[in-house]
């Protein structure tokens, strides 16, 4: 699959979507869909990213992409991480 954990760049684009696509009917599984993470590589580790992710998803879906089922957000009450 194209799913990439942020290692070679975000994966949340048009693009990504349609190689996940190409990916996902290769493998016969096209009729599960994709959920997009809006946090960790998708944003570029930096939470205020996250609105851009989803900005960028809403649009997708918008013009008529049925492939995205849903997201994931990473909520921040304190900002920093969960060790501190």
């Amino acid at each position: 699959m194209t799913e990439n954990s942020g290692k070679t760049g975000t994966n949340y684009d048009a693009k990504s979507i349609e190689n996940c696509r190409v990916a996902m009917q290769k493998a016969g599984i096209l009729h599960k869909g994709v959920m997009v993470d809006c946090s960790h590589g998708n944003s570029k580790k930096n939470h205020k990213n996250q609105p851009i992710v989803a900005r960028d998803v809403a649009q997708q879906l918008a013009n008529g992409e049925r492939l995205i089922r849903g997201v994931m957000i990473e909520s921040h009450l304190n900002e920093g991480n969960a060790n501190g």
